[in-house]
């Protein structure tokens, strides 16, 4: 698997719906009411200037800590038998994209995340800490470019930077003032952290810090003088105006910005307008519906987060997942439950930079994966477990409606070809859908990549066109390193034979089940086959 594919701090857990144990946690408070628009601009090309490269970092983009929470993703109760046995989770890899940003006079490598808010990078003066929460020297955090300056504009009284991320690092320190520079904008008074301490390793040493293009609402500020590490923080939340934010109040560009996205990496950040790539069609346009509570926080009571919207529908193998999902609750004699009501009503999904996958609801991943002919199995490679399938294998069609419009994934997109690894003679290639909660989802670079999405944030809504070439585009090769998938006329309730594991199939959708007496499987190239006693279908 190439360096890209590391593992996301994010370790998603099997679906509470089809888990022995009730949950313990309350549900993410889901209110359906979109933010008022400022400002609706004609959506016209971003200027060539404004056109910002990012390339692919070797490292998984860090994830706040509170969208494990808002997923429902990491809990304890996730992921473990009646009889409390640990079982098998999937654990989505990262993604992460690097844009150069000037602070004062100086250039430096951030990650891209519109997942979060903040710009903060790695002062000279940072203290780096090891996993044991010991001063370290700065070479284990493996930071390539401290920022060499001090705060220009001053200090940010009675405010602080502390964030934590679901891996376990986290960084902390003073905000203030610097100019910063994107793409040909400049703010000249922005408020940005410099962390002093944190337990924060950039393990491909290619990023000095993060950028967030989230509302002002994810800042992870807190009021006080003295920072201090966020875990069991008391301190209340306080909230500034982000880069993107300041830019757009102080007329510097149209409140829109877009990404253009490879799977293999690179793209274009266009800032003002969408960026100029080849799409078919017209783009369309669905708003950003949703306030997402934040571990019952009481500022997501009354702000906007996640970039999120309700997808109309989603196809496989040509089939409508609402018809589907009406047909079968229709020809259950038992009483659906509201769950699966809702479900056929649709879900919120975050559109969110930072996961490599989709992250979908399992009765979603149930038909897709069904709709494979030789059924996925779970695999382990080089320490992330996800679904995979034969490199090889014919690739059902999936589809994401919004808008009125059909937004197709290629098959490299539905089966992650550069993603891999061989196990008992067979190369398995990543799925570009991985399963999470019944609730809600989040969509990631597979879909990310096969679309411009605009993030219109003046006229509160999300704008998507597909990306010209990309759909039904093939998988190459057919070596370990490429897979040739390619798209099949699969349809869901595909066939259960061909599962590597040996292990019952009865009542899957056609996903192997082994026995928890079969172990693991011998493999080479660092991955094996797992058990999947924690995901049921």
């Amino acid at each position: 698997m190439r360096p890209a594919f590391l593992i996301l701090c994010t370790v998603l857990n099997s679906i509470s719906a089809t888990l022995t144990e009730p949950s313990d946690y309350p549900a993410p408070s889901l209110q359906l009411r979109s933010p008022p628009a400022v400002h609706r601009p004609v959506l016209g090309v971003a200027n060539k200037v404004d056109h910002v490269p990012i390339r692919r970092s070797g490292d998984a983009l860090p994830k706040q800590h509170a969208l494990r929470s808002v997923l429902g993703l990491g809990q304890d109760h996730i992921g473990r038998r009646q009889d409390g046995e640990s079982v098998s989770s999937v654990q989505l890899t990262g993604q992460s994209y690097i844009a150069d940003v000037t602070i004062g006079e100086q250039e430096i490598p951030v990650l891209i995340d519109t997942g979060s808010a903040d710009l903060w990078v790695a002062p000279e003066s940072f203290v780096c800490l090891d996993e044991n929460h010991d001063e370290a020297s700065q070479e284990t955090c493996n930071i390539p470019v401290y920022f060499k300056g001090n705060f220009s504009g001053g200090l940010v009284e009675d405010q602080y930077f502390s964030i934590n991320y679901a891996n376990g690092q986290y960084v902390y320190g003073e905000y203030g003032y610097e100019s910063v520079t994107l793409g040909g904008i400049t703010v000249d008074k922005q408020q940005i952290a410099l962390p002093s301490t944190g337990y924060f390793q950039a393990a491909s040493g290619d990023f000095s810090g993060i950028m967030g293009l989230g509302f002002p609402a994810m800042t992870a500020a807190r009021s006080g003088e003295k920072p201090q590490e966020a875990e069991e923080n008391d301190d209340s939340f306080a909230s500034y105006d982000p880069w993107f934010t300041s830019a757009a109040k102080q007329h510097l560009t149209q409140p829109v910005f877009s990404l253009a996205l490879d799977i293999h990496g690179g793209g274009v950040l266009a800032l003002g307008g969408a960026a100029d790539v080849p799409v078919k069609g017209e783009y369309v346009s669905t708003p950003i519906i949703m306030k997402l509570n934040l571990n019952q926080e009481d500022r997501a009571s009354e702000d906007f987060t996640y970039y999120t919207i309700m997808a109309e529908d989603y196809l496989v193998a040509g089939q409508s997942f609402a018809n589907l999902t009406t047909r079968d609750a229709g020809s259950s004699s038992e009483t659906s439950s509201d769950e699966d009501q809702g479900q056929s009503k649709g879900f919120p999904v975050i559109v969110d930079s930072g996961y490599s996958t989709n992250i979908l609801p399992p009765s979603l991943i149930k038909a897709l994966y069904g709709a494979f002919e030789t059924p996925p199995e779970l695999v382990e490679i080089q320490g992330a477990t996800l679904f995979a399938a034969p490199c090889d294998a014919d690739v059902p069609s999936f589809g994401i409606q919004i808008g009125g419009q059909v937004f197709e994934q290629s098959a490299q997109e539905v089966l992650i070809s550069n993603a891999n690894a061989t196990v008992n003679g067979t190369s398995y290639c990543i799925l570009g859908s991985q399963p999470g909660i019944e609730q809600a989802g989040a969509l990631g670079v597979t879909f990310l990549s096969s679309v411009v999405a605009v993030f219109d944030i003046g006229a509160s809504e999300m704008r998507f066109a597909q990306r010209e070439g990309d759909s039904h585009t093939a998988v190459d090769g057919g070596t370990p390193a490429h897979g040739n998938g390619s798209f099949g006329n699969s349809s869901t309730g595909g066939n259960s034979s061909g599962g590597s594991s040996g292990g019952s199939s009865s009542g899957t959708g056609g996903i192997v089940i082994p026995p928890a007496s079969s172990g693991l499987a011998s493999t080479n190239a660092g991955a094996r086959l797992l058990p999947l006693w924690g995901f049921r279908f």
